[in-house]
């Protein structure tokens, strides 16, 4: 992405990040799923977010917030994001400490929004979690802070124009390999995919001071995660095939067992094992093609009868003779 500096405007640009299990381990005979809370941190997504609020926050001379909705471990990532060169951090944490699904995700952020003052943001996610998947918090989060958005998107060039009104030039993936260009003016929610940016290196002096940063905490009401989900808005996950429920195979045929749990039925014909001549012998292999339907091969006539001498339309005889005449 490319950045214009510009002067110093009224504002924040947040980058709304989730503390993640980057790994799941699925029990392949119950199904259930297990993670190490050591193996946490942030999606290539969020990461991308994260570097683009940093951009942002220089082009447009915003101060930049790191915000995370989770228990007291998300607090390390959000210390990642100050050792880059975010100048505050919030955790709005549930107050009854359970994890919120998406759409309580949504509400959560909506209101430490509130709650922390963020005003006239430019908030940043990215497109999906790493655990999750869904991309509905960035939609949910827009419509419940009232604020314009454009997600999904794979490029964001920031420009201002001759009377010094910043915008936002950004790119969004559509169907058919296509795109669609879209001019932003703060507020707004953008979520981009994670080969957008690649979040750069914090220095060391960074590491050490984030290290030691205070994460402000907000402990979220109870009631902003019991709220009802609207008709038609939940919680979204990856599709689960059903189990189909099939007999058990009976016979005493190990081909018939099969075919019954594959739901086919053989047509091959049985084996056999002639001993004639080339011309008998051409004689079944083409009654055998006429019988299973086949095309009927010049010669054949009747009900699959060949006729006499003729095979696939050549006489049997010897049309070329030795003499000197025949040569």
């Amino acid at each position: 992405m490319s950045a214009t500096t510009t002067s110093a405007a009224p504002g924040v640009v947040v980058a709304a990040l989730k503390w993640a299990d980057l790994f799941v381990d699925v029990d392949p005979l119950t199904g259930e799923a297990s993670a190490d809370r050591r193996a946490r941190g942030l999606s290539a997504a969020d990461e991308a977010a994260l570097e683009l609020a940093l951009t942002l926050g220089e082009a447009l001379g915003r101060r930049v917030v790191a915000i995370a909705v989770g228990g007291p471990d998300a607090a390390v990532g959000l210390r990642g994001a100050l050792a880059v060169g975010a100048d505050r951090a919030v955790l709005a944490t549930p107050a009854n400490g359970a994890e919120a699904h998406s759409l309580g995700v949504a509400r959560a952020l909506a209101w430490a929004l509130d709650a922390a003052s963020l005003l006239d943001p430019v908030v940043v996610c990215g497109d999906y979690s790493a655990d999750r998947g869904s991309g509905s918090v960035p939609a949910a989060l827009a419509a419940l802070a009232g604020l314009p958005q454009a997600l999904g998107l794979v490029q964001v060039d920031v420009a201002v124009n001759g009377g010094g009104d910043p915008a936002i030039s950004v790119q969004r993936r559509l169907d058919g390999a296509r795109r669609e260009e879209l001019l932003v003016r703060p507020p707004a929610v953008l979520s981009v995919e994670g080969a957008v940016a690649r979040l750069r290196r914090a220095p060391l002096s960074g590491t050490l001071a984030g290290g030691a940063a205070a994460v402000e905490t907000l402990t979220v009401p109870a009631d902003v995660f019991a709220a009802v989900p609207p008709p038609g808005m939940g919680e979204v996950g990856p599709a689960v095939p059903r189990t189909k429920v099939m007999p058990s195979p009976v016979g005493d045929a190990a081909l018939a067992r099969l075919e019954q749990l594959t739901d086919t039925q053989s047509v091959a014909a049985p084996a056999q094992a002639l001993v004639v001549s080339p011309e008998e012998a051409a004689r079944h292999l083409l009654e055998a093609w006429a019988a299973s339907g086949g095309t009927v091969p010049e010669g054949v006539v009747g009900d699959g009868v060949v006729a006499d001498g003729v095979v696939g339309g050549a006489t049997s005889e010897n049309t070329a003779s030795d003499g000197p005449e025949g040569r």
